[in-house]
Formats: structure tokens, sequence, C-alpha cells
């Protein structure tokens, strides 16, 4: 994996311009759609596709169903009381104002087997899982366990950095469904402090404030003229997560 990770790094600074390109687009920040951060990234956009081909962008003003993040907490409150850091999953519904209270059921990786057969257990608490790295044949997306923990009856879901000291991460939950949970990701050390004990499942408060609303969006075009009659089509989205610097 060295040996991988040295040629890939090599190949990239063999392609300096690419590079510089890349880090400029990443040094807007996360450029979660709506944010200041997205704009100056589209405005920059804008002018680098000018410059490289001569020609002005066509802007296509894109509507969406926006969403936003307002506030979000997640307190244990047994064995003890103690905050732990949490960041509302894209798309979560809100909990009611005062939050809601549950026990916690650790699911480890969050293997769609053990949903099915923990039904039960599982009604009226709510489970934790672990991410996993998203590029191999054998991941299973936070998705799936997000839909397997709702149509278990979980009143919200916990996913949880399997990355311990590099703190929280962020994704998509649902997608604005009536019968979407309230959804949060957790650092391992937040996880690490949610295991059962000899006198049962730990239980929390999760407060979660989301607004779900219409926005629009840029899309950005520009067409270079070939040598044959063909199209070919690159595309990419601009906007990325909180957390990262992306691209």
């Amino acid at each position: 994996m060295a040996d991988l990770r040295t040629a890939v790094l090599d190949a990239l600074e063999d392609n300096r311009p690419l590079m510089d390109e890349f880090e400029a687009i990443c040094d807007f920040g996360g450029r979660f759609s709506g944010t200041e951060s997205e704009k100056r990234a589209v405005a920059h956009l804008k002018n680098r596709m000018a410059a490289i081909s001569g020609a002005d962008a066509h802007v296509f003003p894109t509507e969406y169903d926006g969403w936003r993040r307002e506030t979000q907490t997640l307190t244990r409150l047994t064995p003890s009381v103690l905050d732990l850091e949490c960041t509302s999953l894209v798309w979560s519904p809100s909990t009611p104002a005062g939050g809601l209270e549950a026990e916690v059921v650790d699911l480890g990786r969050g293997e769609l087997s053990a949903f099915a057969e923990r039904a039960d257990e599982l009604r009226g608490r709510i489970p934790l899982v672990r991410h996993e790295y998203m590029f191999t044949e054998s991941t299973l997306h936070r998705r799936y366990k997000y839909d397997a923990a709702r149509e278990a009856g979980a009143v919200a879901f916990l996913i949880a950095n399997y990355l311990p000291g590099v703190g929280l991460l962020s994704g998509s939950s649902g997608r604005n469904r009536p019968s979407d949970i309230p959804a949060c990701a957790i650092s391992a050390e937040s996880a690490a402090a949610l295991t059962e004990t000899s006198n049962g499942y730990p239980r929390v408060r999760l407060t979660v404030q989301t607004v779900s609303s219409g926005d629009t969006a840029e899309s950005l075009f520009v067409e270079l003229p070939g040598e044959l009659d063909e199209w070919i089509v690159l595309s990419a989205h601009i906007d990325g997560h909180p957390f990262g610097e992306s691209a």
C-alpha cells in the first residue's frame, strides 16, 4: 500500500499544473451547497474555465431542495452524564425541540443481518454503527445501514468514525422522506463512551435542528470544439462536505 501511495503522489507531482488547480479549489474549504465557500469556488471556476477555454462558461441556475445544519448535541445520560461530539448527517430531520431520549445499541460494523436479527431489540432505540472506507468492493455504505435502522423501528441513527484521533466525519442519510429519522456522525472516542455495561445499554439525549428549504445553485458549462462528430463529456460536482477539502 505504501508503494502504491508513493507512486500516486509521484504521478501527481509530475502533473503540477493539475495539482495547482486542485489545491486552489480545496483552499475554498468544504463548499457545502449553499455556503459562501461553494459560491466563491463557483466564481473562481467561472474565471478559470474562461481562461483555459477562451470562452465564457454558460451558467444555468439549478433549483434544488436545499438543506442546512442548525444545531446538534449528544449527551450520554447513563451510566454517567457526558457530552459527546457529534454532527448531523446531511438530510437528517430535526428531533423534537427538546430532543429525544433513547438507549444506544452498538451493532459494530452494522451488518444488515444484525439489523434483521435484532429488530425487536432496536425498536425504539438508537443503533450505533461504524463508517467504512468507501472505495472497496466489500464496502457497506451508510445509506444501507441507515435504511435498515429505519425499517427496524429505530428512533435515530448514529455512525462513528472507525479511525481514532481524527474526529467527526460527514455524509448523508435519507433524502427528505417522511419516514426519515434523525441521524448523526460521532467520533471513534464518542463511540467508545457508548458501550454497553453490566447495567445495560447507555441512554442518551439527542437534539438535532435542521432546515430544509428550496435553493438555487449555478451549474457551469463550457464547450470546446473538437475534430470529430462526437461529444466527450467531462463532469464533476463543485460542492463538498465540511471537515475536509476534497475536490
